[in-house]
């Protein structure tokens, strides 16, 4: 028989170890609750037995499993594969494994990734979350770290972008640098706290526009578009319904570079994109440069974020004292063709 073949069973560690069943599952489940002496004779049974988890009774001693769980909203889109690589980077490096879980943008399945990866026993969770205020904070008793779509509770450490700088710049670029005036934001669920800041900061860029231009009736006007899903189909169905309804936008300002790619996938046959009409994305994934053209956007430090993240988690683990558990990161404009 095949040692991987072969399951252990609480009544077979226990029989050898001399305890009862339960003591074997405190052993595993409640170390804390468990003399050091009776850990350390289920211990040795197990590792006699050549049990796969040696790696489990090793952590117990030490209190460590070296292994860490980020969770996602979607592993298709590169901008959060790359958050990952970031903190895959960081974890090779302190030699931790990484468990991903992908949620589909549901928060019932992101609860349930939450207590599989508790229950596996992960030192700490790293989060991309699909609420605000999740279900599932009360019970976070490792440490957790929040990135790009920050919580409305600042107990806990979080990493976002400058969104609201990252609305402002590519707004103005928009408006002051490529004057123009009809411009519409299509963007994501507003449920998510990095949307409406990105808003605020092209909302900014506009009224500033407006303010100084306001004598020579310069003024530009600006529309918004909320859809419920981030994709390429969805930034498809605006770009057919630009085409439908003859709009007289001379820019779209997409909050996603899915949902840019998509509009832009559509309208490229029937508009001059960057002289009709441009066309700017953000957060800056690799497919921005393989499209034609290639599409401008507003860049963050996806794989930065990730890396990070995992910095601060080492830190809290290590009992650190945080100067800063609220870490904002910088963006900038990447201009291409279709700006």
């Amino acid at each position: 028989m095949k040692k991987q073949d072969f399951k252990i069973r609480y009544s077979e560690i226990a029989k050898l170890a001399g305890v009862s069943k339960s003591t074997v599952s405190r052993v595993f489940n409640h170390p804390n609750k468990v003399s050091e002496n009776t850990k350390k004779i289920v211990f040795d049974v197990v590792n006699k037995l050549n049990y796969r988890p040696n790696m489990i009774a090793r952590s117990l001693r030490v209190d460590k499993t070296n292994t860490i769980g980020i969770i996602i909203p979607d592993i298709t889109n590169s901008f959060f594969s790359e958050l990952v690589k970031g903190v895959q980077t960081e974890g090779h490096k302190n030699s931790y494994m990484v468990l991903i879980g992908n949620s589909f943008e549901n928060a019932e399945m992101e609860n349930e990734i939450v207590y599989s990866f508790l229950s596996r026993k992960v030192d700490g969770l790293i989060i991309v979350t699909t609420s605000s205020y999740p279900n599932y904070l009360k019970d976070l008793f490792v440490p957790t770290i929040f990135v790009d779509r920050l919580i409305n509770d600042i107990s806990f450490p979080q990493i976002t972008s400058n969104n609201e700088k990252g609305g402002y710049l590519g707004m103005k670029h928009l408006l002051f640098e490529k004057n123009r005036k009809n411009i519409l934001i299509v963007h994501g669920p507003l449920k998510f706290s990095n949307i409406p800041r990105r808003l605020e900061g092209c909302k900014q860029a506009f009224e500033e526009f407006n303010r100084l231009n306001s004598a020579d009736r310069e003024t530009a006007k600006m529309e918004t578009l909320e859809l419920s899903t981030v994709s390429v189909r969805a930034g498809e169905y605006v770009g057919d319904h630009i085409l439908k309804n003859s709009t007289d936008f001379d820019a779209i300002f997409a909050l996603s570079d899915l949902i840019a790619i998509g509009i832009l996938k559509k309208i490229k046959r029937y508009r001059k994109i960057g002289k009709e009409i441009s066309i700017l994305g953000y957060d800056d994934i690799k497919e921005d440069k393989y499209v034609e053209p290639e599409l401008s956007s507003v860049k963050q430090e996806k794989s930065g974020m990730g890396k990070r993240a995992f910095k601060l988690f080492m830190s809290v683990l290590k009992g650190e004292k945080l100067e800063n558990s609220n870490i904002i990161l910088p963006v900038e404009v990447m201009k291409r063709r279709t700006s």
